[in-house]
């Protein structure tokens, strides 16, 4: 299967090896967006929002590959705020100690109304880049563990309602 069906296609059934292969790939254009959102312009954030649909797709898929719905997914979103959520806990304050104190100044300012819209904005950009260390290693700490739980799915050997074994068909694998 090309790139293109797994990471855009819905239907059918991955192998862990071609899931791990889009997985990697769509986390580290994640990444890079979101060093593009702090240094660029924080509108290309939004560009990332496109990657929601190739992660539900590479997930639903390896869901299918077992016998699963893909609704299950919901469960490993869910999983993943809970997660990051947890780890940013732990993590800011380790890698990005100076960004809660820079955090606090910038709320001071603003409640003092000394601060005007562009001095917030670029404190906010400071902010973020402070962060950027920690919001990185969430990501791919957050990553590692529900990638690599999906891993550990096993594929269900035969035909299954979601399509044939990857690979025992070629014509039904040419999407691209």
């Amino acid at each position: 299967m090309g790139l293109g069906g797994i990471l855009f296609n819905p239907n059918g059934r991955i192998l862990p090896g071609e899931f791990m292969r889009g997985f990697v790939i769509v986390l580290i254009i994640g990444i890079a967006l979101q060093v593009a959102s702090v240094f660029v312009s924080p509108a290309i954030g939004f560009v990332s929002l496109v990657l929601i649909w190739c992660y539900f797709v590479l997930y639903g898929k390896r869901f299918h590959d077992a016998g699963m719905s893909a609704w299950l997914v919901l469960v490993v979103f869910v999983g993943y705020a809970i997660l990051s959520y947890a780890l940013t806990l732990v993590l800011t304050p380790i890698l990005a100690a100076d960004a809660a104190e820079m955090q606090r100044q910038l709320n001071e300012q603003a409640a003092a109304g000394t601060a005007g819209f562009g001095d917030i904005m670029a404190a906010s950009q400071d902010i973020a880049r402070a962060q950027l260390p920690a919001s990185i290693a969430t990501a791919l700490i957050s990553a590692a563990i529900l990638g690599g739980g999906m891993m550990l799915l096993k594929t269900e050997p035969r035909e299954n309602k979601h399509g044939p074994v990857p690979g025992s068909n070629p014509q039904a694998d040419t999407f691209s």
